[in-house]
């Protein structure tokens, strides 16, 4: 009988935590979720308008059980908005045990920028304006149900290595400053290639109660995180503050990130296919 109530409660565990996973539609073969990332024109540290940087679409290509875990095997691309012909791919494995889901932090990240689509009007180059590459471990943990457990990231460093490419500035002096903008890129002429890497240290994150967020895909009820990191660029200091809108069904439905007091992108699910 206890052998038998024992075999119960396994088969029911099993069950429960199938459910939970499937729950989301990260975890649907043949699911497929779109989003876009904006950036300040003028920069990372101006105040300008927001401008489409690249839109990306995730697949869910298949998913397999091994073990109570779900595996999730995704196909990410990323598109220039301005010429779908320019594109690139990764693939993700997502991970479920029924009480959380494992996301790479750099998953939903547009880490591939064209050239062409941050300059459109001006240059009709094919290449890539800026593309990273994320080491080290640093990876989301999302309850499946956030009454019963709290978000939480496996490592807290990721370096970033990136790559740039950009029209060159010209600079001069002036009553003894450090130089100010002659003209703007657009009419320098010359693209130049820089390579560097950023630290990057989670220093808190909080989960701050549910709202309401509307995006192109449709309405949806979301867990508010709130998530701060360090960083240096340029011997500059920068703290970001990100604020993530996340689903249990969906997953992210919008992020916006804050660098030195100023807004300094944003990213909104704009289509699902379950």
């Amino acid at each position: 009988m206890k052998l038998f109530l024992f075999l119960s409660f396994l088969f029911l565990r099993i069950i429960i935590n199938a459910q939970s996973c499937d729950s989301s539609i990260l975890f649907k073969k043949g699911a497929e979720l779109e989003y876009k990332t904006y950036a300040p024109k003028g920069g990372l540290f101006s105040k300008g308008n927001f401008f489409e940087i690249t839109k990306l679409t995730f697949t869910v290509q298949d998913v397999k059980d091994s073990n109570n875990v779900k595996y999730s095997f995704i196909t990410k691309r990323g598109i220039n908005p301005n010429d779908d012909k320019l594109s690139y791919e990764k693939k993700y494995i997502l991970t479920c045990d029924g009480s959380k889901i494992l996301i790479p932090i750099d998953f939903y990240s547009a880490d591939t920028i064209y050239f062409s689509n941050v300059y459109p009007k001006v240059s009709k180059d094919k290449g890539i304006y800026s593309a990273t590459i994320y080491k080290g471990t640093c990876i989301y943990n999302f309850p499946t149900d956030f009454e019963k457990n709290k978000f939480g990231i496996t490592g807290t460093n990721i370096t970033m290595n990136m790559k740039i490419r950009d029209y060159e500035m010209a600079f001069t002096q002036q009553n003894g400053s450090n130089g100010i903008q002659k003209g703007g890129p657009e009419n320098t002429g010359r693209i130049v290639e820089n390579t560097f890497s950023l630290d990057m240290t989670v220093k808190k994150y909080e989960t701050k109660g549910k709202e309401n967020i509307s995006t192109p895909a449709g309405t949806y009820e979301c867990k508010k995180i709130i998530l701060t990191t360090e960083s240096e660029m340029f011997g500059r200091g920068i703290n970001t503050v990100s604020t993530l809108y996340y689903n249990t069904e969906v997953g992210f439905i919008k992020s916006e990130t804050i660098q030195s007091k100023n807004k300094s992108g944003y990213t909104e699910l704009v289509r699902v296919k379950k």
